[in-house]
């Protein structure tokens, strides 16, 4: 896995690329071609942490769905909230990526949002 931070914006924006050498196992995605875009932001119960993944090729969206789905529970876990949710009634919902919640309007990137 290799990528740059593009933006670094303290307790409010992180956003970096995001990419993998070729290799046996290796989602098909080259270093640098994806960006993740992580925003925070208060909310009524905590922190709102939006991601944004984008640029990702169709071939690797499924894979990368998958991961964040299991990842950002277990980050809300170490976090110390378990039982965060997610806004909109979605636990860490991808939008429009065939989990459910109404489909999102730029179809080459997906997005998670949750509240701790």
């Amino acid at each position: 896995m290799r990528g740059e931070f593009a933006e670094l914006i303290p307790h409010r924006r992180i956003v970096f690329t995001l990419g993998w050498e070729p290799a046996d196992g290796a989602p098909p995605v080259p270093p640098g071609s994806s960006t993740v875009t992580i925003t925070l932001a208060t909310g009524n119960d905590g922190t709102i942490l939006t991601l944004r993944h984008t640029r990702l090729p169709p071939a690797a969206r499924d894979m990368h769905r998958s991961g964040w789905s299991h990842y950002l529970p277990a980050l809300a876990s170490a976090a110390g909230r378990p039982d965060a949710h997610a806004q909109g009634g979605y636990w860490l919902g991808m939008r429009g990526t065939g989990a459910p919640g109404p489909p999102r309007s730029a179809p080459t990137s997906d997005s998670a949002t949750a509240t701790d």
